[in-house]
């Protein structure tokens, strides 16, 4: 598909939902992509856990997409001056993994959205040293990105916009496409996105809550 639609002259997102027997050799013919803006590898849909993915009804615990074929393809994108590239979602194995390959990309990677001087989608301000931020203790995601809209957002306007990360499907959000909620009973941390829909709202006692904290 990548090859007769010219993708690395045409195709500005790619995402690869549920395709677990990749190994990464076909996005090949991305190699230098100019074009290319966002890149999904996590291998699940928009509201599914990253670390749950499921093949025929059976838990995927080794998908096949490779970082010796995969690395070095997303190298040729940020090595590239005209690299319109915003957005990244790895695949949760290699998270996990933190092989030296892979976190040595990501300071790559860093250097690189740093390097570019994104302007804040509100304030318009450049500010290099807090404009991208790789964060994640098993996962690693762009904290101030949105990944539908691809805007991108100051520390300080990110607050202000309620971009923020969901739980559950490890994806960052601004307030504007889908908003971020909170639970509010006792000290639980849970925050779910709409789309996941994880965190119900009581409207009795004004107060959001996670289905395990539950609410009488």
């Amino acid at each position: 598909v990548l090859k007769c639609t010219d993708a690395k002259n045409k195709l500005k997102t790619l995402k690869l939902t549920h395709c677990f027997q990749v190994s990464g050799r076909g996005l090949e013919l991305l190699r230098g992509s100019a074009v290319l803006e966002q890149l999904d590898l996590s291998l699940v849909g928009l509201h599914e856990p990253p670390e749950l993915i499921f093949f025929n009804g059976m838990r995927v615990l080794s998908p096949h997409i490779s970082e010796e074929y995969a690395l070095p393809i997303l190298d040729s994108l940020i090595e590239n001056d005209c690299s319109l590239l915003m957005q990244m979602q790895f695949p949760q194995k290699w998270c996990d993994d933190k092989s030296e390959a892979f976190l040595n990309f990501l300071e790559r990677y860093d250097v690189f959205l740093f390097g570019r001087g994104t302007c804040c989608l509100c304030c318009d301000e450049i500010d290099g040293d807090r404009m991208h931020s790789l964060t994640g203790g098993s996962y690693v995601v762009q904290s101030l990105t949105c990944y539908d809209c691809k805007s991108t957002f100051c520390s300080d306007c990110a607050c202000d916009m309620e971009v923020d990360e969901c739980s559950q499907c490890k994806k960052v959000f601004c307030d504007c496409c889908n908003p971020t909620f909170y639970c509010g009973v006792g000290e639980c941390d849970r925050q779910s996105c709409a789309g996941c829909g994880e965190i119900e709202f009581c409207f009795g006692c004004d107060i959001f809550y996670c289905g395990e904290c539950g609410h009488d």
